[in-house]
């Protein structure tokens, strides 16, 4: 904190609130801002808090390898935001691979007992997010499953 009481994460998301929609700002500005150096762990921490701030002010940051951060456009945040579910997606799908693949034969009967209650349930989230998925790909290529009913009469 500074002698303002103000934290190095609150420095930083004021000076990326002054700043337009798709501008960017470099490792080595936000170096100087924050006073901590981009290698070190708490660098990560103070952006992480200013993103978390920013991110209730509208603004959302996304990294640009090497250089810094860019400010996503508003009219970008929806498909940033559907790579992130298409992202969760994939890990769940490895998890299911993880759950069908399980030596099951070689666990113990409380194991098998976890292992049956987990996969039933994981089967359900799996058939919801594939459905979930496939809906938001498809809104925000604006075109809406209730558009293409529509398109076919």
């Amino acid at each position: 904190m500074d002698k303002n009481g103000k934290k190095p994460s609150d420095h930083l998301a004021e000076l990326i609130l002054q700043m337009r929609f798709g501008e960017a700002i470099a490792h080595a500005e936000i170096e100087k801002i924050i006073g901590v150096a981009r290698g070190e762990k708490r660098y990560y921490g103070i952006v992480a808090q200013a993103k978390r701030r920013l991110m209730e002010a509208g603004y959302f940051l996304e990294a640009v390898r090497g250089d810094g951060y860019r400010i996503i456009p508003p009219d970008e945040v929806t498909a940033v935001a559907v790579k992130h579910y298409v992202r969760g997606g994939r890990q769940i799908s490895r998890g299911n691979k993880m759950l069908t693949y399980a030596p099951t034969e070689a666990m113990s009967v409380e194991g098998r007992r976890t292992y049956d209650e987990v996969a039933e349930k994981a089967q359900r989230l799996n058939a919801g997010v594939a459905g979930t998925v496939t809906e938001l790909s498809l809104l925000t290529r604006r075109r809406h499953p209730f558009t293409l009913a529509l398109e076919k009469e």
